[in-house]
């Protein structure tokens, strides 16, 4: 019996787990589409062609109301209601388009690392935050929600590096958040692709 208790309140913790990840997890995907969309303002484009049938729509009202049986009394309340609606509609549908593109910036990386780590990637997977980089001089800093210490992500540096096809530039790898103090935050700084492999010193054959 005692038995039995424990496994169904730690059936309950795993659940209340997964949860908060799943919570967390689409806070920050509409976190990170809102950060490309500043950040790759082309992005936007994507917003502007949401906002065209919308727009059709807010010109055309008439066209949901069927004016002939509605009191005239009521019109106006009526064009209200529709305009909400559609107003709520257009929000909804952006926030979709804005979490889309948090996906999708996401995904592949988020991938890498659950293999790397072998976990799940519905559960426990570290979530991306955040993906910025300078244009001056090429420096991706990704940032990550993670359970996962410190000590274990540098032990994987190199395999993520591998599969992600990047490498680390100074300070390779630090915590994260308003203060680069939170543990449950880690921030990698990368640019495009491996580093050539260091020949070391070269003999008379290689001449």
């Amino acid at each position: 019996m005692r038995e039995v208790k424990i496994h169904n309140i730690d059936k309950q913790i795993e659940q209340y787990r997964k949860d908060k990840h799943r919570r967390i997890k689409a806070y920050y995907r509409l976190r990170l589409g809102f950060e490309q969309l500043i950040n790759r303002p082309y992005y936007n484009a994507f917003i502007f062609l949401m906002l065209i049938p919308f727009l059709v729509a807010w010109n055309n009202l008439d066209f949901f109301l069927p004016i002939e049986v509605i009191p005239e009394e009521l019109l106006a309340s009526c064009y209200t209601a529709i305009s909400v609606l559609l107003a709520l509609a257009f929000v909804l549908c952006e926030l979709i388009v804005i979490r889309t593109l948090g996906f999708f910036t996401a995904r592949d990386f988020e991938e890498i690392l659950s293999v790397v780590f072998s976990v799940s990637y519905d559960f426990e997977c570290p979530i991306m935050h955040s993906c910025k980089t300078n244009r001056h001089n090429g420096v991706t800093i990704y940032e990550f929600f993670s359970e996962i210490s410190k000590a274990k992500w540098e032990s994987n540096m190199d395999d993520i590096a591998e599969r992600k096809t990047i490498h680390y530039v100074s300070p390779r790898i630090t915590h994260g958040g308003k203060r680069s103090d939170n543990g449950n935050f880690i921030k990698l700084y990368t640019q495009k692709g491996l580093l050539p492999p260091e020949r070391g010193i070269m003999h008379d054959t290689e001449i």
